[in-house]
This record gives C-alpha cells, structure tokens and sequence, in this order.
C-alpha cells in the first residue's frame, strides 16, 4: 500500500469517526443538559442508564467501523482479502465499573461541588462537561481495545500512533506529537489521555505507512510553530505513559502532578 492510499484510508476512517462522535455527543448533552434531580437516587441512575446505552451504541460503531478500516489497510498490505475480528463488547472497556456506575459519577460531583458553596449552575455546566469528556473517552478506548484485538487478530506485532491535525482545531497536543514518533508492540494498548484523537497505523513486513504520515504532519507543524523557540519547545516535549485503573495507559506530561484515588475527596453519596 503505498503512503497516498494509506492516507486516503485513514481519512474515510477519521470522517467516519467524527459522525459517530458528533451523534454520540449531541445525544448525551440533550440527556445532562437541563437535568436538575442530581439529589434523586432513581431519576440519576436512570439517567446513567441512558447515557449508558447511547454510549455503548456509539462504541458498537466505533468497534465495527476500527475493525473494518484495519481489515483494509491490512489487505491492501498485503495483497488479499482478510477477514473481520469478533468486535470488542464495550460493556467490558472500564476496567472494575460498569459504564452506569462510571455515569452515576457525574451526581457524586454536583453534590461535592454544592457542598463547597459552587453556584448550582456552575455546578451543572462541570456536569456537562464532564459528560462530554467521559463520552469522548469513552469512545476512544472502543476503538483502542477493537484495534488491538484486530492486529493481534490478524498477526501484525507493531503499530505507529498517528496523529490527526485536521480534528485538533486549537492544535495537536504536544505529548501526542512526541508519542507519534515512536513504534508500538500490538500487546501494549494505545496509550491516550482526555481528548486524544490518535489514530493507530499497522507495521506489516517492514512497511510503515504511519511513519511518512506523521512525519509529514510532524514538518508542516514544526514550520508552523514560527519562530525557533516554538519549534524547540515542540522537538523537546516529553511524556510518561501512567497506568489509570480504570481507563487503562495514559499519556501525561511529566511535569504535571496528576491525582490519585487517595488524593481526591470522597464525594457525597
């Protein structure tokens, strides 16, 4: 396959992705927008229940459509057809919670936030936020675990992180661009963080589709950056991959102190 079909790919998949992330978020923030009994044990456990379902129906099609777009890069590969992979039951993504006990989470910090004198509106935006962060993510390990059981599915044992500028309006994160300069084992799952719109690009037989991809968006945004320091800030970033108990590896920037389950205060129940 050479680079400009592989590219051609990779486009039809992140235009697909973007529908079904622009359903999934539309349809979640209709559902937290406006909802007001974040004191009522049944009506946020219904609600959960509803994101819930519009989630996991998002990541049915995210599975589905990731398996496809590996199916033909690999095949153009290697010059036959192959076949699909068992999709990844999303239900099973967050590791020791349910998506409805993840969900249910979004009461925990209203209350937490009206006990420390927040304005309930502000309170309610976080709400929302969060949601829609928590959607996104949730999305994105759909595709990270479909991807690593497709590969793994198919033999390949290397991947390249390729990035996406073209879905990074305010810019690709730095750790990302970092990240996408480095080669994969199929056996170690994606590492991402809140927001990440990596896409991953199989190694097969020495052909490395990814690595003239994302050397060519890597150019166009070091000349990009301007001026010298910019351009050094960008070669120089750095990153650590940490491992979430629920999420799974992450990408997070040295520099920054992220907390951790004893360090964030129990929420209201």
């Amino acid at each position: 396959m050479d680079n400009a079909r592989a590219s051609a790919v990779l486009d039809a998949y992140t235009a697909s992705e973007q529908l079904i992330a622009e359903r999934v978020e539309t349809a979640v923030l209709e559902r937290v927008t406006g909802f007001g009994d974040w004191y009522n044990h049944d009506a946020v456990t219904a609600l959960a229940t509803q994101l819930t379902a519009l989630v996991e129906s998002g990541q049915r099609n995210e599975t589905a459509l990731t398996d496809a777009y590996l199916q033909r890069i690999i095949a153009e590969t290697i010059g036959t057809e192959v076949g699909s992979t068992a999709l990844v039951d999303p239900a099973t993504l967050r590791q020791g919670t349910t998506h409805v006990g993840a969900y249910t989470r979004l009461a925990n910090q209203y209350r937490w936030q009206i006990s420390l004198g927040i304005a309930a509106s502000a309170a309610a935006s976080a709400a929302v936020n969060r949601a829609r962060t928590m959607a996104k993510t949730d999305l994105r390990m759909a595709a990270r675990a479909q991807a690593q059981k497709t590969l793994s599915n198919k033999g390949v044992k290397l991947y390249r992180r390729v990035i996406r500028p073209e879905l990074s309006p305010k810019g690709v994160c730095g750790i990302c661009l970092a990240a996408s300069d480095r080669i994969y084992f199929v056996g170690d799952l994606l590492p991402i963080h809140n927001g990440c719109k990596c896409a991953v690009m199989p190694i097969i037989n020495g052909k490395d589709p990814g690595r003239f991809l994302t050397r060519g968006d890597l150019d166009r945004l070091y000349a990009d950056a301007g001026d010298s320091t910019e351009r050094w800030a960008l070669f120089n970033q750095r990153y650590e991959i940490t491992e979430h108990g629920e999420i799974g590896p992450m990408l997070v920037d040295p520099k920054h102190h992220f907390r951790g389950p004893d360090e964030v205060p129990m929420a209201l129940e």
